[in-house]
């Protein structure tokens, strides 16, 4: 997404009173766009991310010409996605025409949610009772390689918790003890799979 507005001249020459309320508050336009759109049309899982910002020319001193920023919305619903790019399209239609700048908008990509296999994810649940690993149902709303998977072969996702939280970062770090305790889930749930459940007996601790 990208605003263009007349800038690219020096702050000294301009009253703050002169400059538009989205050059100077570009944080604000965003956090509008996303507040208004998920309250509105979103779920209770709907999350939407302004993970990119740009201002051009990019000087301290120089008033913005253009403001880019992208909008990352994720939900398993394909109708509550179109909703909200839908709702943006519009809202961000009106800003420009409220504060006379110009947007261009584009989709650059777009990835259908893929439901995982009943049978998959019940025998999870199994293993995961069988070595006495507490879980729960979760949607996963990044992409991983089942949702390729799951278009053409039964799939699941099992997640080990991290530390912290953090995840697909640097820092991002899972304890030996839950390492070992989903290594053991899939064990089971791969030989309930192919047949051979109960063969392997699991030592409890």
């Amino acid at each position: 997404i990208q605003f263009a507005a007349i800038g690219g001249t020096t702050v000294g020459a301009v009253h703050l009173n002169l400059c538009d309320e989205e050059q100077q508050n570009p944080d604000q336009l965003v956090q509008d766009t996303q507040a208004t759109t998920v309250r509105k049309h979103g779920s209770p899982i709907t999350v939407a991310t302004v993970g990119y910002i740009e201002l051009s020319p990019g000087a301290s001193n120089i008033v913005p010409e253009t403001a880019r920023f992208t909008v990352d919305l994720r939900d398993l619903s394909m109708p509550v996605l179109g909703r909200m790019r839908k709702a943006i399209r519009e809202n961000l239609r009106e800003i420009a025409r409220k504060h006379g700048l110009k947007v261009t908008m584009e989709q650059t990509l777009e990835a259908k949610s893929v439901k995982m296999s009943a049978k998959v994810r019940g025998a999870l649940r199994r293993a995961s009772e069988r070595v006495d690993a507490r879980w729960r149902d979760m949607h996963s709303g990044a992409g991983h390689d089942a949702q390729v998977l799951g278009k053409f072969t039964p799939a699941g996702l099992y997640f080990i918790p991290s530390v912290g939280g953090r995840s697909h970062c640097p820092d991002e770090l899972s304890r030996w003890k839950d390492i070992e305790t989903g290594t053991n889930v899939m064990l089971h749930t791969l030989l309930e799979l192919a047949g051979a459940g109960g063969q392997v007996k699991h030592s409890k601790r």
